[in-house]
């Protein structure tokens, strides 16, 4: 076998230490010079079984002395190996690969299967180099391929900054993906200010739309520090307007895009000295979300500013601070948050022990680490039992209750804007509200009912942040407290509650085009004080409490309601699942979780 000979030579130093391969296929110091030999014929009659045995289990980087080692599934060798494993007549013709590069025109080569190869469309389709024997390979180097052809049979790639150029231009001229992702994550940690223009001018050479995306997120993190570089102007226009214009910038302030936008144009004296010929606007300015600057900030920069478009701008931005009752009917690009972090936060309650005490703390679930966080805001509220709401990204608590000394509802109602971390105080309920329900529908929101200690409610109110007012709207046919809501497709539905001391499975549903109320079908169960939640054109309905086995229990059953369905819950039994632990109070929200 034309193996054989070459088998004591191989095994006399491993290529890797960890390698996948049979020693006596890892080409070492007895290797002929400038000849990779891999033998299509001892694959062709491996079982299935013992090449998938030589996989490594994923992906794993390793790092250490500026090497990093790539293992990947071989899900892209497996392609080309069922050539192999199946055409033997194609797998058995060896190819003799010659390599063109700059540094040895026309003598280093390799041998290879034509099955293996992976640029292996050349073999195909009626192409010449389907009878060729030897086939020349254009700018690629023999070091490169060498790597490229040792990748295909171990899943291994070892990468350093002396040949990470060299395998991304052959990996790019050859089309082999997973070897480009991997010489871009290689290329990241090893950006700085100094070299990230050279890195660009890389990516955009050879479309590297990865690597592009990953210089644009160090930028992106590191705005601040970078915007005072020389390599800050070298940019194009186009890109630093992208860059300003993302939600994903990094900043504390504002006013920090505001310089950068100026660093562009002028230098660091210049600005700090407020030397700026600004009455026709850098273009970069218009990536400036004014409105978000504080007041302060904006005063002084109006002040200092001539009669220009630029000043007027700044003017504008003033009179969105001044008008804060009508901020979330002000919303447009300039007042968004730059931000794509989404979260949970949860605000007030009441503290039962070891003195009912009212809270105005204020929490975030932070996706990323999992974790509560505190987070505090001027002027912050004490309710508890309140409804809450979400509209133009701004938090409401509507109502509730102050049980601190007796039994009180409320009928105050607050806003929290995040984008100053302040809270405002908006028009009161017409009337308190205490257990009740609130929803959004178009761009107003919704107070359903509930209770005001005294008497049960079947009252129903609309504000309207246009206009920072309340308005009555059709009632509930009759009352109910301790219900939970949700919307979908432009409708309300309320579920569930009490009346009296009556726990109930009602469902109803508000058309706000005709405002009218209609009762559907009732649930499957008797609850109150749950959640309710919308997720791919269904209603889902969590938690509570109710007295069917005599005494107050916790409801784990949690139920659907299909949409839009007028005969109502999923027949008798709609149950999709089980709490695992007891809800009383609950709420229901959606977020994306990591798979």
């Amino acid at each position: 076998m034309i193996l054989e000979p070459l088998i004591p030579q191989f095994r006399s130093r491993p290529y890797f230490a960890q390698s996948l391969l049979p020693p006596f296929l890892v080409p070492g110091p007895g290797c002929p010079p400038l000849w990779f030999l891999i033998m299509g014929p001892f694959f062709c009659r491996c079982p299935p079984a013992l090449l998938l045995s030589w996989a490594p289990s994923g992906l794993h980087v390793a790092s250490g002395h500026g090497k990093w080692r790539f293992l990947e599934w071989l899900h892209a060798w497996s392609g080309a190996c069922g050539h192999l494993l199946w055409h033997d007549s194609l797998s058995q013709r060896l190819v003799v690969l010659r390599c063109l590069s700059a540094g040895l025109p026309g003598v280093p080569t390799c041998v290879t299967p034509s099955a293996v190869f992976p640029h292996r469309g050349m073999f195909a389709g009626g192409l010449k180099e389907m009878e060729q024997e030897e086939v020349l390979i254009h700018g690629v180097s023999y070091n490169a391929m060498c790597q490229i052809l040792h990748f295909i049979y171990t899943s291994e790639l070892e990468l350093s900054l002396s040949n990470v150029q060299e395998t991304l231009v052959a990996a790019c001229q050859l089309q082999i993906p997973e070897i480009i992702h991997f010489c871009c994550d290689f290329l990241t940690p090893w950006v700085d200010e100094d070299n990230i223009l050279d890195v660009y001018r890389l990516a955009e050479l050879f479309d590297l739309s990865r690597l592009t995306e990953q210089l644009d997120a160090y930028i992106l993190k590191n705005f601040v520090a970078f915007s005072r570089t020389d390599k800050y102007r070298q940019l194009p226009l186009e890109k630093v307007y992208a860059l300003l214009s993302s939600n994903r910038l990094e900043v504390s302030c504002e006013t920090e895009v505001y310089e950068g936008a100026l660093l562009y144009h002028y230098s660091l004296e210049q600005v700090q000295a407020n030397r700026l010929p600004l009455h026709e606007p850098p273009k970069l300015l218009e990536t400036v979300r004014f409105p978000l600057m504080e007041a302060e900030v904006l005063q002084r920069l109006h002040d200092k500013l001539d009669p220009s478009p630029l000043r007027d701008t700044v003017a504008d931005a003033l009179m969105y601070h001044r008008n804060e009752s009508l901020q979330p009917s002000l919303q447009g690009p300039r007042t968004e948050l730059r931000s794509d972090f989404q979260c949970v936060v949860g605000f007030g309650g009441i503290h039962s022990t070891p003195s009912t005490v009212l809270s105005d703390q204020a929490k975030y679930l932070n996706p990323l680490l999992g974790e509560w966080k505190h987070f505090t805001a001027s002027l912050a509220p004490r309710m508890s039992n309140q409804g809450i709401a979400v509209l133009n990204n701004f938090v409401y608590l509507i109502g509730g209750d102050n049980n601190v000394q007796g039994f009180r509802a409320e009928s105050r109602c607050w806003r929290y804007d995040p984008r100053h971390n302040r809270w405002f105080q908006i028009q009161s309920l017409q009337q308190e509200h205490a257990d009740l329900c609130v929803c959004v529908v178009g761009k107003y929101i919704y107070a359903v009912a509930g209770r005001d200690y005294h008497n049960d409610l079947s009252a129903v109110e609309r504000y309207d942040p246009a206009t920072n007012s309340w308005a009555y709207v059709a009632p509930l046919k009759r009352e109910v407290y301790a219900h939970a809501g949700a919307t979908l497709q432009g409708k309300m539905y309320i579920t569930c509650g009490r009346r009296g001391e009556d726990y109930l499975k009602e469902t109803h549903c508000y058309d706000p085009g005709s405002d009218t109320w209609r009762p559907l079908a009732d649930g499957p169960v008797r609850r109150a004080w749950h959640g309710m939640a919308t997720l791919l054109d269904k209603l889902y309905v969590v938690g509570g409490s109710n007295n069917d086995a005599g005494y107050r229990r916790d409801v784990h059953q949690v139920s659907d309601v299909p949409f839009p369905s007028s005969c109502g819950w999923r027949g008798r039994n709609c149950q999709v699942g089980l709490l695992p632990f007891s809800r009383l109070f609950c709420g229901a929200a959606l977020g994306s979780l990591q798979s």
